[in-house]
C-alpha cells in the first residue's frame, strides 16, 4: 500500500487537530484560488478516503493516549511531588503540590453554587442587597452564620 502524499499527512494533522476538513484543505494544499464550494469538495474527498481517514483515526487516537491522565495519576503524582519537595525543604513547591490535590475535594473550594427558591435564579432584590455588603458580610453569610 502507498503511503500517504505529504500534504495528504499534513491535511490529517490538521484534521486531527481539530481543524474542519475545509481549514486544514487550505493549510495542506494550495487552495488560494479555489472556491469555497471546490475547497469543500476536495476536503470532503479527503476525508472519505479511507487510507487518509485511517491515518486521522491514528493520530486522534495518539492524541488521546497522551492526554488520558486519569485523577488517580495526577494525585499519586501530586503525592510524590509533595513527598519530594517535603524532602527537598522547597515548601513553595509542597503547598502547589497540596493546593492541586485539595482542588477535587469540594470543601477546599473557593467556588460555591449559589442558587434560588427551589434552585432556580437568585432575585434580582438578593442581588443587590449582597451588592451592599462588605466582604466580610459575605464571608460570613457564606459560611452560614447570620449577619
Amino acid at each position: 500500500m502507498r503511503p500517504l502524499s505529504a500534504k495528504q499527512e499534513a491535511w490529517a494533522r490538521y484534521s486531527a487537530n481539530g481543524l474542519d476538513d475545509s481549514a486544514a484543505y487550505r493549510l495542506a494544499y494550495d487552495a488560494a484560488n479555489m472556491l469555497p464550494a471546490t475547497v469543500n469538495r476536495c476536503a470532503h474527498d479527503l476525508a472519505c478516503n479511507p487510507k487518509v481517514a485511517a491515518r486521522v483515526a491514528e493520530l486522534q487516537a495518539r492524541v488521546v493516549a497522551l492526554a488520558d491522565d486519569s485523577a488517580a495519576d495526577v494525585l499519586r503524582d501530586t503525592r510524590a511531588t509533595y513527598a519530594a519537595a517535603q524532602d527537598a525543604k522547597q515548601y513553595g513547591a509542597a503547598v502547589a503540590a497540596l493546593t492541586l490535590r485539595a482542588r477535587r475535594h469540594p470543601e477546599f473550594s473557593d467556588k460555591r453554587e449559589l442558587s434560588g427558591p427551589a434552585g432556580g435564579p437568585i432575585p434580582v432584590a438578593v442581588m443587590q442587597f449582597l451588592a451592599t455588603l462588605a466582604p466580610e458580610q459575605l464571608a460570613k453569610l457564606a459560611s452560614g452564620e447570620k449577619l
